[in-house]
């Protein structure tokens, strides 16, 4: 999800544009009027970018530091009510993994397959930023992140369930087993693999409150592995700590 960029045109007109079309023209389509976008820079201060030339983090970082916008305590969400609750989130961003031996697949002596996975030291680092919301949109968040936090129950229940009935077919066919642990051998070797790799995907609940906070989309998209958490949310308090 793309930050948005507007410029005016003379008609009073706003017109939306890419940060691509930077140094191009651009047609108002309201009195068809040709416009020329500025660059990069100076459209990222005219939609309020206070500091265009930092990066996304960096730009987070600061404006919590601050408390300016998008952290100056109006609400996430709706973006027009003052903030009365804050839920904080942690990311945590994989910046370097150094691999110091390879892994690999060989048969084992029992027979099957044995895999060896490759030593490595992975640095990791942490982005910590609230979601502020009026009490109205509090509402609809605690009612997402209970749906959010039945399905993941759901989802570990099914596992239970189906480890279950596999326990209980190989009492009663083993060669229906043994095909099955053939299957579990590849999906084993697949992940193996991908080294494991986290997750990079924001969960459906999380994509809809945080990719409304500016910066965060751009943060979070130019990232290759990370992983987020939701803590408990609690009064706003002006004043925000960043660790």
């Amino acid at each position: 999800m793309s930050e948005k960029f507007f410029i005016t045109c003379a008609c009073g007109h706003r017109v939306s544009v890419e940060l691509f079309e930077a140094g191009t023209s651009k047609v108002c389509k309201n009195c068809q009027s040709e416009l020329r976008v500025p660059d990069t820079t100076t459209l990222r201060e005219l939609n309020g970018d206070r500091y265009p030339l930092l990066s996304p983090v960096q730009k987070i970082l600061k404006t919590l530091e601050n408390s300016e916008p998008p952290f100056d305590g109006l609400c996430h969400a709706c973006e027009s009510q003052q903030a009365t609750f804050s839920t904080p989130f942690r990311v945590s961003i994989m910046v370097e993994r150094i691999v110091e031996e390879g892994g690999e697949i060989r048969p084992s002596i029992a027979g099957g397959i044995a895999l060896k996975k490759g030593k490595s030291e992975e640095t990791w680092e942490q982005l910590r930023f609230p979601l502020l919301l009026c009490e109205n949109c509090q509402r609809s968040f605690e009612r997402s992140r209970k749906w959010w936090q039945m399905k993941t129950k759901l989802k570990s229940l099914s596992m239970v369930i189906l480890l279950l009935g596999f326990l209980v077919l190989s009492y009663f066919n083993m060669e229906a087993v043994a095909v099955l642990s053939g299957v579990f051998a590849v999906v084993g070797i697949i992940a193996f693999a991908m080294q494991h790799r986290v997750n990079s995907q924001v969960d459906t609940f999380i994509q809809r409150w945080i990719y409304n906070i500016r910066w965060i989309p751009e943060t979070l998209e130019t990232e290759e592995e990370f992983t987020v958490k939701v803590g408990e949310s609690s009064p706003f308090e002006p004043v925000i700590s960043i660790k």
